[in-house]
């Protein structure tokens, strides 16, 4: 059987109206009023043009997809994927398709692959319907040196964790600190700093974070429930969230429901693991929370940490990362001993009371696993 990466040609994207020209706006994600509120444009992102838009027209399933563009795989084009939910998902046409073609055979014809054929095949077991992607960019980036700095940071962090044993391997982008520093580092030039933010506004602006001892914490700490919103993969809270805000009698209900404050938790979520993200967001809630958590996708990950029970370490021990294939054994056997010990310090925290989980509502969480993020 020929494999799907020498038989794909082309990736057809079911695109109902192309635009292209100088002015195309960014995607949702990497515009920092959307994002944080923020006017400044990180000067990385000020560079990062578009240079076409595509508009994806919905299909169901057995229906066929209109005409639309056609992407050659052997002239990759950086796209930013988004969907109707404020998620976002960057990667190359060609790995697109093959990744398409891999999952959803059915999917190519004639060495060309519908992306309208792919849907989330774990969708309907969880009550849900297709995922709705609604535009595609095509990305030019400029040429800095960002990939330097990744390569900077990681031997920095390398550095931290191995002393003087510290090598070039310990670096190089196919390390596993390697391949976390440079989505750390991408990370770090969205705009809005990760943390917990009281949501007032329409927006969220950066004056709207809150560092421990913040006095938009206080009623929190007395004891008042509070509402804390946790997003999704490549989202953000008003990606996830916006609608809340929109009705205006929904939002009056949350806000006398939690009189402790409505907050959106902004996190990392490639360069961080779910256990790093839940364990910050322990450590900016005061003690003695009572709070009520909304999560979507991803964000289900974190927010089940955070009702984690009286876990034995002999469970926690046994917790590893599959190394198989791996070019980086000894950095992954690394940070699998680093999550045991977040995982330690989280069910530490819960156990002494340090915040209480009222009400938890989970929705389209990956909890069986995910092929794709």
């Amino acid at each position: 059987m020929t494999s799907a990466s020498t038989s794909v040609q082309s990736l057809k994207l079911p695109s109902k109206e192309t635009r292209s020209g100088p002015d195309l706006p960014l995607p949702g994600l990497l515009r920092a009023t959307t994002r944080s509120g923020v006017s400044e444009v990180d000067p990385l992102l000020a560079e990062v043009k578009v240079e076409k838009v595509f508009t994806l027209a919905a299909t169901s399933r057995g229906e066929v997809a209109p005409e639309g563009a056609i992407l050659a795989a052997a002239e990759p084009e950086l796209l930013a994927l988004e969907t109707e939910d404020g998620s976002t998902l960057f990667i190359r046409s060609d790995a697109l398709a093959e990744a398409v073609a891999r999952l959803r055979p059915e999917a190519v014809m004639d060495g060309e692959v519908d992306f309208s054929q792919f849907r989330d095949p774990n969708a309907s077991t969880r009550g849900l319907g297709d995922v709705l992607w609604k535009m595609a960019s095509v990305l030019r980036l400029p040429s800095d040196g960002i990939v330097e700095e990744a390569k900077a940071q990681a031997l920095a962090w390398a550095q931290q964790k191995l002393g003087d044993q510290a090598t070039a391997k310990a670096y190089d982008l196919s390390s596993c600190l390697g391949a976390k520093a440079l989505m750390w580092k991408i990370e770090s030039r969205l705009a809005g700093r990760p943390g917990l933010y009281h949501w007032h506004d329409k927006t969220l602006a950066a004056g709207d974070h809150c560092l421990p001892g913040d006095p938009r914490l206080q009623a929190m700490a007395a004891g008042k429930p509070a509402l804390v919103l946790i997003h999704g993969t490549g989202s953000y809270t008003l990606g996830s969230y916006a609608d809340l805000r929109q009705h205006s009698a929904t939002w009056d209900m949350l806000q006398q429901q939690f009189p402790g404050g409505i907050f959106g938790f902004e996190h990392r979520t490639f360069s961080e693991s779910p256990q790093e993200n839940a364990l910050v967001l322990l450590q900016a809630l005061p003690k003695g929370a009572r709070i009520s958590l909304l999560t979507h996708s991803r964000g289900g990950l974190v927010g089940d940490l955070l009702c984690l029970g009286q876990v034995e370490d002999s469970v926690i021990d046994s917790y590893q990362i599959d190394t198989r294939d791996a070019d980086d054994v000894a950095g992954l056997e690394r940070e699998a001993q680093e999550e045991r010990a977040r995982l330690r310090a989280i069910r530490d925290l819960l156990a002494a009371g340090h915040v209480s989980v009222q009400r938890y509502v989970r929705v389209a969480s990956p909890a069986r696993g995910t092929r794709f993020l």
